[in-house]
């Protein structure tokens, strides 16, 4: 079973990865839709970006084509959502102003793609 773990990290025996990277959620987010993309497209994966490695992954079960879509609120993950996602997904309780600000950087991300 292929894992997900933060890049450059490695396992070491006994324990989990360790993180030694700064934080990059909107790099994350994009690798990540990176690497499930592959997979739902019935290929056997191998990643190694900025933020995530993946070694040899795969479905063990038919893949079919499904669509992304990514949460977020954070402008650069807003726009990382339009530029990589098939849709984005905002906070329900947002109001219209937080609304409309998601939807611009949403749509900055996907023009940018």
């Amino acid at each position: 079973m292929a894992h997900i773990h933060p890049a450059p990290a490695r396992a070491e025996a006994g324990g989990p990865p360790r993180r030694t990277h700064p934080r990059k959620p909107a790099r994350a987010l994009a690798e990540a839709v990176a690497i499930i993309r592959g997979l739902l497209a019935g290929e056997r994966v191998t990643f190694e970006g900025e933020v995530l490695s993946f070694d040899n992954g795969a479905l063990n079960f038919a893949p079919r084509p499904l669509p992304i879509y990514v949460a977020a609120r954070g402008e650069r993950v807003l726009d990382a959502a339009g530029a990589v996602g098939d849709g984005a997904i905002v906070a329900p309780f947002a109001s219209r102003q937080a609304v409309e600000y998601a939807r611009c950087m949403v749509l900055n991300g996907a023009a940018a793609a």
